[in-house]
């Protein structure tokens, strides 16, 4: 529709105002001026420093650092995604504590690269929890040990008892490696709510209160891992997890 000849003699309000308004906008911030494709780009570059690909280059470096630092670093496991902290520093096991919302006395399950690890976690290693481990590690099982002297209390909680696991993750045993500790294997949500299997979701439920989410893709398992108490002779199950217990009773019970 045309304009009519009224409308076109208008004259413009914009060059009404006083000289000093027009002028307003190049007093504003320089992030304020930008247009609106390079702040998408910049909230995009954030994310991408926030959830990193796990087999980017350095990515697990980085996330080693942090660790190290006391802080909070999400990653997928050969189950679910998981909260990784230094299991030797207290404040971040409460902050960990703090960002799930568990309640106090909750143990906290450990991830260990090498079996030999296993010393510096553990009271005694049983010759029928050996077998166990022989046959399922690295791999979906939580056992459960007498917990080794050095042991904050934090990480066994009111049962008296640590949860040790070797997974079956190839690139999750490089980070605790990088680390140079053994590092939390909490599942990534909040306590009570669904697991996360995705950095999607690690996302949703934490956002930026997690310092860097390690995206691994979809985890293969729905559950999280099978659980049997070694400090009992014979080893009792507990949990049936992704492990099931037809596998696991033959080794209790002989």
């Amino acid at each position: 529709m045309r304009a009519c000849s009224r409308c076109r003699s208008w004259p413009s309000a914009t060059n009404n105002w006083p000289n000093g308004w027009t002028s307003i906008k190049n007093d504003w911030p320089a992030r304020w001026r930008k247009r609106g494709g390079d702040l998408r780009r910049e909230v995009v570059q954030r994310n991408r420093e926030h959830i990193c690909k796990i087999d980017a280059p350095y990515a697990l470096e980085r996330a080693a650092r942090l660790i190290r630092a006391g802080r909070v670093v999400a990653f997928p496991t050969d189950t679910l995604y998981g909260l990784g902290v230094d299991a030797w520093n207290p404040q971040a096991l409460e902050q960990v504590s703090a960002l799930k919302g568990r309640k106090q006395g909750r143990p906290f399950p450990v991830l260990i690269a090498t079996p030999a690890q296993l010393s510096q976690l553990v009271a005694a290693i049983p010759p029928r929890v050996q077998r166990l481990i022989d046959a399922f590690w690295p791999g979906p099982l939580t056992l459960l040990f007498p917990p080794h002297p050095a042991v904050h209390p934090l990480l066994v909680g009111a049962s008296g008892k640590i949860g040790v696991r070797l997974p079956a993750h190839p690139q999750v045993q490089e980070l605790i490696r990088l680390a140079g500790v053994p590092i939390t294997g909490t599942s990534a949500n909040p306590s009570g709510a669904p697991p996360a299997r995705n950095a999607r979701e690690v996302a949703t439920y934490f956002g930026r209160r997690v310092d860097l989410i390690l995206d691994g893709g979809q985890t293969p398992a729905t559950t999280g891992s099978t659980v049997v108490d070694a400090t009992v002779d014979p080893p009792r199950f507990i949990r049936e997890g992704v492990l099931s217990r037809s596998r696991i009773l033959p080794y209790l019970e002989a």
